[in-house]
C-alpha cells in the first residue's frame, strides 16, 4: 500500500480523534461551569436567558438583575480544542479560557478607569494602548489613569483585583457597556464575590 495514503489516512483519523476528544473535553468544561454560575446566579431577579456557544461555552444574558444594574451579560469562551492548529496559535499568543462579565448601569459612573494584570492576553494588549506617563502600578496590579485611585470604588476594585489573581482586566466606562471584567473561568468558584464588586460599582 502506498506510504503517502497510509500516511494521509493516519493524520486525518489523527484529527477526527483529537476533535472529538477536544469537544467533549469542552462541552464537559462548559456544563461544569454553566451549573456552578447558575448557582450563584440564583438571587438575582429578572430574565435569564442561556445561549450555548456549541461545545466551546454560553453566555447569560440577565434584564435588571438588581436596583441598579439595567443588564448583565455572563460569558464563558472555551479555547478551541477541538481544532489543534487553531488552538496552538492562540495558546501562543497567549489566548486562554475567558470568562466576561459586562454590565450597564442605570447610573452611568463619573469616570472612565482601567485596572489590569500584565500575565494576560487582554492586559499585555491595552498597555500597549495607554499613555505611559499616565498608569500607576499597584502590587502587581496596573491602573490607567492612575489619578483615578482617589475613587473610592476604584480603589475597592483595586483592593479586590490584588486578592483574586483570576480576575485580569476591570474597565469602567462613563458611555456604553459601563463594565467590562474579563478573567480565568476559574473564578465561577469564587462568582458571589465578583458579583458582589459589580453591585458596588453599579
Amino acid at each position: 500500500m502506498d506510504t503517502g495514503f497510509i500516511a494521509i489516512t493516519l493524520l486525518a483519523f489523527g484529527f477526527v480523534g483529537w476533535y472529538g476528544a477536544g469537544s467533549l473535553f469542552n462541552r464537559y468544561k462548559s456544563k461544569k461551569m454553566l451549573k456552578t454560575v447558575a448557582q450563584h446566579l440564583k438571587k438575582y431577579r429578572g430574565s435569564k436567558e442561556v445561549t450555548p456557544l456549541g461545545s466551546s461555552g454560553f453566555i447569560i444574558d440577565m434584564d435588571k438583575p438588581t436596583d441598579k444594574i439595567k443588564k448583565l451579560s455572563l460569558g464563558i469562551v472555551l479555547s478551541k480544542r477541538e481544532l489543534p492548529i487553531n488552538w496552538i496559535v492562540d495558546y501562543i499568543r497567549g489566548k486562554r479560557d475567558t470568562l466576561t462579565i459586562k454590565a450597564v448601569f442605570n447610573k452611568k459612573p463619573g469616570y472612565d478607569a482601567d485596572i489590569y494584570r500584565l500575565d494576560n492576553y487582554y492586559g499585555k494588549i491595552l498597555h500597549k494602548k495607554v499613555a505611559k506617563d499616565r498608569y500607576r502600578e499597584l502590587g502587581g496590579v496596573y491602573l490607567y489613569p492612575g489619578d483615578a485611585i482617589k475613587k473610592g470604588k476604584v480603589k475597592n476594585a483595586v483592593r479586590f483585583m490584588e486578592r483574586e489573581k483570576g480576575v485580569w482586566w476591570i474597565s469602567l466606562k462613563r458611555e456604553g457597556v459601563h463594565l467590562i471584567i474579563t478573567a480565568n473561568p476559574r473564578v465561577v468558584d469564587n462568582l458571589g464575590s465578583i458579583m458582589r464588586l459589580i453591585e458596588d460599582l453599579s
